[in-house]
């Protein structure tokens, strides 16, 4: 797993194991109901090792894909990418962008790409090879609406295409953030495909929604000293199509520059 992105005042390169972990986990949650699990897999290594515990946290621009509202918290530009070498030749790639634009808010676009290489799956060695690909575009934006208060909404089009099959569909993302104590505590709800259309496979009387995941979390900081940082962050969220999950995430920096994260999720069922 390669994941490069903005750290805090400089660019940093970031290896990590427990994100392909987490991915696992996350195709492995039990039957599902809802069609483009793909966009169920975590996107940014940070959040990933935080054991997906950050609806609270989401400041960075991994944030419109987690909760849009996240977006608020962000003051300059920034760009993600990461690659992830999955199971079974499985490719999977995401990006995100974010630009804030003063008193307007901040805009946010995220592009995941999964895909495999061609394969041919019948017993003829000379029958054409088969392609399967899956693609998620998003548009975020955040704003502070009181110094207590931030929202934020995204709007996604997904597409799936297996063979010569075509599905496409749409959905709408939306988010809160409530900081509270000075800022020590910060309370989050976010919502995934709120609003989503059916997606169905060409030529197939098949209709599915995208998978949607309702999400509650509590962030806290700790300042010790003036070169030392800590968060930890708290989750519940309940996937419309599988069990409901706790989630807890430690962080802990060094003139933010160096960071040591852990993460663990455990089922609520």
């Amino acid at each position: 797993v390669v994941e490069i992105g903005p750290g805090r005042g400089f660019l940093t390169r970031e290896l990590a194991a427990s994100a392909s972990l987490t991915a696992v986990a996350a195709r492995g949650a039990g039957l599902s109901t809802s069609t483009s699990q793909f966009l169920k897999i975590p996107s940014g290594i940070r959040a990933a090792s935080l054991g997906e515990a950050f609806v609270a946290l989401a400041d960075d621009a991994s944030a419109v894909n987690w909760n849009p509202a996240g977006l608020a918290q962000i003051q300059r530009g920034e760009f993600q990418l990461m690659f992830l070498k999955y199971f079974a030749d499985i490719n999977y790639s995401s990006a995100a962008m974010v630009l804030p634009a003063g008193d307007i808010g901040t805009v946010g676009a995220s592009f995941i790409y999964e895909w495999v290489p061609p394969f041919n799956s019948t017993a003829d060695p000379a029958a054409i090879k088969g392609v399967a690909s899956d693609l998620s575009v998003s548009l975020a934006y955040g704003k502070w609406l009181h110094p207590r208060l931030a929202v934020g909404i995204a709007g996604k089009f997904v597409s799936s295409s297996l063979v010569d099959r075509v599905s496409r569909g749409g959905g709408v993302d939306a988010g809160v953030l409530v900081p509270v104590l000075h800022n020590k505590l910060q309370a989050a709800f976010a919502i995934d495909n709120l609003l989503s259309g059916n997606s169905s496979y060409s030529g197939l009387d098949i209709k599915e929604k995208l998978p949607s995941t309702a999400k509650a979390g509590l962030l806290g900081r700790m300042r010790p000293g003036p070169n030392i940082q800590g968060d930890l962050s708290l989750e519940y969220s309940k996937p419309r199509d599988s069990a409901s999950y706790y989630k807890a995430g430690l962080e802990l920096g060094y003139k933010r520059m160096y960071f040591l994260r852990a993460g663990y999720r455990m089922r609520a069922e």
